[in-house]
């Protein structure tokens, strides 16, 4: 991971979404970069994907 092309952390796990239509990962990285909405980069087999920072839960399901 990555923040102004400087490494901030790891990756720890990640997968596919279906419902989402895109990808979900969890990382370990200093509390310094960790605020939510910023917008990173994250490497995946030597190419860099946009990411963005969020708090957990990341998603509340809406009551009816």
């Amino acid at each position: 991971m990555k923040l102004d092309s400087e490494p901030i952390g790891m990756t720890t796990s990640d997968s596919v979404i279906p419902c989402f239509r895109t990808g979900i990962g969890m990382a370990l990285m200093g509390a310094s970069v960790a605020n939510s909405n910023t917008e990173i980069s994250i490497e995946i087999c030597g190419r860099q994907f946009p990411a963005v920072i969020v708090k957990k839960p990341i998603y509340r399901k809406q009551e009816e």
